[in-house]
């Protein structure tokens, strides 16, 4: 049931692929507050 089923380098870019595009919209949404983190942006650096 915990068996990754599909190749590891696929996992490895699908993930790096995700990680980066959330790292440059949260970099992207954050800066528009001028320094403000509301309680929706930390909710979502929690989940991520």
């Amino acid at each position: 049931m915990l068996a990754p089923t599909g190749h590891l380098g696929e996992m490895v870019v699908r993930g790096s692929i995700m990680f980066l595009g959330l790292f440059f919209a949260l970099r992207f949404f954050l800066k528009r507050q001028a320094g403000e983190v509301g309680i929706g942006d930390i909710l979502v650096i929690v989940l991520v």
